[in-house]
């Protein structure tokens, strides 16, 4: 068996076609995925309930192993329209990796007053921001697994605020199991 955890923007935009090949090469392998924010992703693998996680943001790498996953393009998306109401950051609650990043940009461009609203789910987000109720920083790649495209429209972040890394870590002490190096294959192969 292999306990994944990801933030659940890569657990829908990133992980399907990894997790599809690493079914294809490992059949009989249960591989459960969790999702929730890296600081709650690192703690799980910490605590031995999780294998190995995606997160992004500082790894400790006296407790973790960590590979390079993805590098990620942060985005600022907006309505396609947008309304009176797009001046309202929607974002994951406290905790989240982007929603932090996006916080930094915004102090970094003299707007660190902009209100938050909370939104436990991607869709939630994106359709809210679809709607004109605010916009998002996300990782481009988020936006285009959504089904409503036509209602957004999106730019990269200013240089320095606009990469992201996801990282797979897994603690030093974990047995790395045929199914955990067939992950790290499958994902070295799709760079």
């Amino acid at each position: 068996p292999l306990r994944l955890g990801a933030l659940e923007t890569t657990a829908g935009s990133r992980l399907p076609p990894i997790l599809k090949a690493l079914n294809q090469k490992c059949p009989r392998a249960l591989v459960t995925l969790n999702t929730g924010p890296s600081g709650m992703l690192m703690q799980k693998v910490w605590n031995r309930q999780l294998d190995a996680a995606f997160v992004v943001g500082p790894v400790d790498l006296d407790r973790f192993r960590s590979e390079l996953a993805f590098v990620e393009t942060l985005v600022k998306t907006e309505a396609s329209e947008p309304s009176n109401e797009a001046k309202t950051l929607l974002a994951f609650p406290e905790g989240c990796s982007y929603r932090a990043a996006a916080r930094q940009w915004l102090t970094a461009i003299g707007q660190s007053d902009t209100p938050v609203r909370d939104l436990g789910s991607l869709d939630a987000i994106l359709g809210c921001v679809g709607a004109g109720m605010g916009f998002a920083i996300v990782p481009e790649s988020a936006i285009n697994t959504y089904n409503a495209l036509d209602t957004l429209r999106w730019a990269p972040l200013t240089e320095g605020f606009d990469r992201s890394e996801t990282h797979l870590i897994w603690r030093h002490d974990t047995t790395v199991t045929r199914t955990l190096e067939t992950l790290f294959e499958i994902i070295a192969a799709s760079e």
